[in-house]
């Protein structure tokens, strides 16, 4: 933006009504844009200039006097000193992503001119892209780190372009392209996983093997056994998963309780396990696992049944593939 004031005079007697014409213009605005001038007095009007994509505007504006024979007119020129800017990348590429799931990727705007620059990403033509942030200012010979986000909520071919505006520059475009697709998964298991009848404080497991097919991306899949306290999951070797790192297959997602910060959530876990893999009464709510299985490869995990009272159980094991319902997993 930028502004400028004019001194308007009245250097006679009477009062004097005046206004501004032709303010539709865009890119010049005044304030006031009417008023009266007292006998001998003065105003004092700002215009303000907002430029567009274009390097320079200029206009002419008419200031009418009521009672006078021709307006005064006022030319205003506006100009922005030219800046250079480019996307480091050539493309955006987020090749074939799993249908529901999060994929980041990072571009670079750089300005190589000797002046700040300010730039506007235009919204793209879908809601699965989201970009962060999409206007800003670069200083003279620096450099914007611009997010763009893929999280596809249906399988789909991605082919769209990315529009960035410059002020006083022409407009910058960046191919962005990628594919969605749902994984091809198989659950080997028992049809029923039925634990029999066992003994308050004893432990049976059930093996449960998820193999990942076909779309050569990994699959995500959720195990929900929240509603279920005395079912827990154990790794191949057997060892009850009691872990939040995001480094391994199979995961603990955090409860999902807005008044629970990282350590309570932590606490909250190990108190959830004893020492020997049992589980403890002192949290009757069970956890949701996030389950990673690598394109033609599969994992082995186990289902582990450690009852805590005298109970009948039977239910439909809540496992989902992301951006699938449950029921199609």
């Amino acid at each position: 933006l930028g502004e400028e004031a004019v001194v308007v005079n009245n250097n006679n007697n009477n009062n004097n009504s005046q206004s501004i014409l032709a303010t539709q213009n865009t890119h010049f605005k005044f304030n006031p844009e009417n008023g009266m001038i007292e006998p001998y007095k003065s105003a004092i009007v700002t215009i303000t200039y907002t430029p567009g994509s274009i390097s320079s505007s200029k206009a002419s504006f008419g200031l009418q006097v009521k009672g006078a024979a021709a307006d005064k007119i006022l030319k205003c020129v506006g100009e922005v000193k030219e800046t250079k800017c480019s996307f480091v990348e050539k493309k955006i590429d987020f090749g074939v992503v799993p249908v529901g799931l999060l994929k980041e990727k990072s571009i670079t705007l750089k300005n190589s001119g000797e002046n700040s620059a300010v730039y506007s990403i235009q919204k793209l033509d879908t809601d699965s892209i989201t970009v962060n942030p999409r206007q800003g200012r670069v200083g003279k010979k620096g450099a914007q780190k611009v997010v763009v986000e893929l999280k596809p909520t249906r399988p789909k071919k991605f082919d769209t372009t990315l529009m960035c505006e410059i002020r006083g520059f022409k407009t910058l475009k960046l191919h962005v392209k990628g594919e969605a697709k749902i994984p091809l998964i198989e659950v080997l298991s028992e049809k029923i996983l039925d634990f029999g009848e066992i003994f308050v404080g004893s432990s049976d497991k059930k093996k449960i093997v998820v193999q990942n097919i076909g779309g050569n991306i990994p699959a995500i899949l959720y195990l929900d056994l929240t509603k279920t306290p005395d079912f827990m999951v154990a790794d191949k070797t057997g060892k009850v998963i009691a872990s939040m790192a995001d480094d391994k297959a199979i995961v603990i997602l955090p409860p999902e309780r807005e008044d629970l910060n990282d350590s309570d959530v932590e606490s909250e876990t190990d108190e959830f396990y004893s020492s020997d893999g049992g589980s403890s009464t002192a949290e009757e709510k069970g956890f949701k696992y996030k389950i990673t299985v690598l394109p033609n490869n599969d994992i082995e995990f186990f289902l582990i049944f450690h009852p805590t009272q005298v109970f009948e159980y039977e239910y439909d094991l809540e496992l989902s593939l992301a951006g699938v319902p449950s029921s199609s997993a």
